[in-house]
């Protein structure tokens, strides 16, 4: 499982388990995924995501629920 703490311009927090490296490219694909769908931004959202430099075989969760307007507590889950 990895956590991210965003904002819409930039990281404050990233925590997860040793196993799981996430790369640059990973973090700007799942930013751009929450914030070109406004809709990810009032509510709770579950949504399949694939992240090349995490699992090339697809099976990944995003959870998205933001906390205030522009502060978001993110999780990945890898099944």
């Amino acid at each position: 499982m990895l956590s991210l703490i965003i904002t819409n311009y930039e990281i404050v927090s990233i925590v997860g388990s040793k196993e799981i490296e996430i790369s640059a490219h990973d973090i700007i694909l799942i930013q751009n995924l929450i914030f070109s769908y406004p809709s990810m931004l009032q509510t709770e959202s579950w949504v399949p995501i694939c992240l090349p430099g995490v699992s090339t075989e697809g099976f990944l969760q995003l959870y998205s629920s933001f906390l205030e307007s522009k502060i978001g507590n993110n999780f990945i889950y890898i099944f």
